[in-house]
């Protein structure tokens, strides 16, 4: 896993910035040449980098153990918010138990819909929750949660 990560972060800084389009992908045969790295990379490139990117900043999150990506969150406040609203309600524990509906944390936390909707949205959201799917549902409150690892 690590070493594909580092060929494809050395595959990725292969491709310099060129000055004009004639070079190749492997940049100049001229070594009295200068990369021009202010320059626009070109959209396969610039696809490239950003699809590369994304999968590597995905499969970096996905090393950490739970309690660190939870205790690194904690610097962002809107997650710090929903986490502290649900440990208040309790519901991770309610949760534990089984996926439970919107409309059961609701009435467990004697909340409104709609807040209850929103708290919910944002623990997905943090990855706090998950949310089940399913095909029958036709409500918001019908929609299914249940715990994460997290």
């Amino acid at each position: 896993g690590v070493a594909i990560a580092v060929v494809i972060a050395l595959l990725i800084s292969s491709f310099p910035n060129r000055k004009n389009a004639s070079e190749s992908w492997l940049g100049s045969t001229n070594t009295r040449d200068t990369v021009d790295y202010a320059a626009v990379p070109s959209w396969p490139e610039y696809t490239l980098r950003i699809t590369l990117s994304g999968w590597l900043r995905r499969a970096a999150e996905l090393m950490v153990p739970p309690a660190n990506r939870l205790l690194s969150r904690a610097f962002d406040l809107n997650q710090l918010i929903a986490i502290y609203c649900c440990t208040k309600l309790d519901w991770p524990d309610v949760l534990g138990d089984g996926p439970r509906s919107g409309q059961y944390l609701a009435k467990y936390a004697n909340m409104s819909k709609i807040m209850t909707r929103r708290l919910l949205r944002a623990c997905v959201t943090a990855d706090i929750f998950d949310e089940v799917i399913s095909k029958h549902v036709v409500d918001d409150d019908e929609r299914m949660y249940m715990s994460t690892a997290m």
